[in-house]
């Protein structure tokens, strides 16, 4: 078979799987609509919505005598300097005391886990992220993190230092779940599902529904064709 009896060949094999598919167009988009609202549904009323609060956070290195002008070497240190001060805002050196002033009840381990600290553009800024499914809480974490965090660095590490550069505030809208992706997920899987069982469905089906199909599937010519009993009686 040469190249352009391949070609016709797969021609008519995707041709032919579109003509399978054709007929249930509307069984498609009824299935996709059917997905998305129930992704809709599901997403407002059975996922818990989550906030997000942040603050950042500058580190500094302190200068020595002399009042010298900041060299590239204390940006470096400084950015350095960030890594470490993560860490230590996300220890308990910093987590008790902001569960102590808050009066949250919680494990420090759990209170750790709902902050991130993270550097802006890799530079000596840092990024204090504070995630709660109530966004009062998470604006209160954060604002008491802000508050706490900077002297116990200062205590504990005597390179250098933090100011906050800006106060966290109270999220309106949650950061998690994303309806529209989810949505949207939830409709293309269900037609994907769809025409994938609808293909598979033609492929496994081996009757001879047209004359071609069975002198292609024989390799002989159709000789006569017997009519339909039932549809001439109804004439």
């Amino acid at each position: 078979m040469n190249e352009f009896e391949k070609q016709q060949t797969q021609d008519v094999e995707i041709s032919e799987l579109v003509n399978a598919v054709k007929p249930y167009s509307l069984l498609i988009i009824v299935i996709m609509v059917s997905a998305a609202i129930l992704s809709f549904l599901y997403t407002k009323i059975a996922i818990t919505p989550i906030y997000e609060s942040s603050a950042t956070m500058i580190v500094n290195n302190r200068q020595s005598e002399g009042n010298r002008g900041i060299t590239n070497d204390d940006i470096n240190s400084a950015k350095g300097l960030a890594n470490v001060y993560g860490v230590i805002i996300k220890s308990d050196s910093v987590m008790a005391p902001v569960n102590d002033k808050l009066n949250l009840g919680m494990m420090t381990k759990a209170l750790s886990d709902s902050v991130k600290v993270s550097s802006v553009d890799n530079t000596q800024v840092m990024k204090v992220s504070v995630r709660h499914n109530n966004p009062k809480t998470a604006h209160a974490i954060a604002s008491a993190i802000v508050e706490i965090a900077p002297s116990k660095i200062v205590e504990m590490v005597e390179a250098g230092s933090v100011k906050v550069i800006s106060n966290p505030i109270e999220p309106s809208n949650p950061v998690s779940p994303n309806t529209m992706r989810n949505v949207i997920l939830a409709s293309v899987g269900a037609a994907i599902l769809t025409v994938a069982g609808i293909i598979i469905r033609h492929l496994m089906d081996k009757t001879f529904k047209r004359v071609d199909d069975l002198e292609n599937a024989l390799d002989l010519p159709v000789l006569g064709v017997i009519p339909n009993v039932s549809n001439l009686a109804r004439k």
